[in-house]
């Protein structure tokens, strides 16, 4: 099962110094940080892929920032983007991945997303800003806003993902 693998490789790969912040605007090389092994990153890209199956939705590995942002022009993709979720597509960028750690994190917050959506549909937004009710999400939610300029139901997106993909509970 994918969660277990995923949590396999995150139990068995402790964070350790290199792996950068989400809160961090700096790619991994302008951070001074080697990426992971390419090769290790599109085997373990590959292995999740095949666990999904054919109607679940590929993970697709992008080498790098810029070739997410040629193959997906309309974004506004930063420099240190580590996965995008967008029109039910998972994407990954390799070239900001520090460990098999982060990237079971990336894929499992960036599925997530596609789950969020797959079950609330149009109503994600309206869900997403009843979480500022909250005040410990809410506190969470203005701080992303304010980091990443994001919107408010952007934002409490970010954070149920974030939670999500770290085994919080609301």
């Amino acid at each position: 099962k994918l969660e277990d693998y995923l949590q396999r490789v995150e139990l068995n790969n402790p964070p350790g110094t290199g792996v950068v912040s989400t809160k961090s605007r700096n790619s991994l090389a302008s951070a001074g940080v080697t990426p992971l092994d390419p090769n290790v990153t599109a085997s373990m890209v590959a292995k999740v892929n095949q666990m999904l199956g054919k109607d679940a939705g590929a993970v697709t590995l992008f080498t790098s920032v810029d070739e997410a942002r040629a193959a997906l022009p309309h974004l506004n993709i930063p420099d240190n983007a580590r996965g995008i979720y967008h029109d039910g597509n998972v994407f990954v960028v390799g070239s900001n991945i520090a460990s098999t750690r982060d990237l079971a994190e990336v894929i499992s917050h960036e599925r997530a997303h596609h789950g969020f959506a797959s079950l609330l549909g149009d109503k994600l937004a309206s869900v997403t800003n009843r979480l500022m009710a909250n005040p410990v999400l809410r506190k969470r939610i203005q701080e992303k806003m304010r980091s990443e300029g994001l919107s408010r139901a952007v934002a409490g997106e970010e954070v149920l993902a974030e939670m999500l993909s770290k085994g919080e509970r609301l």
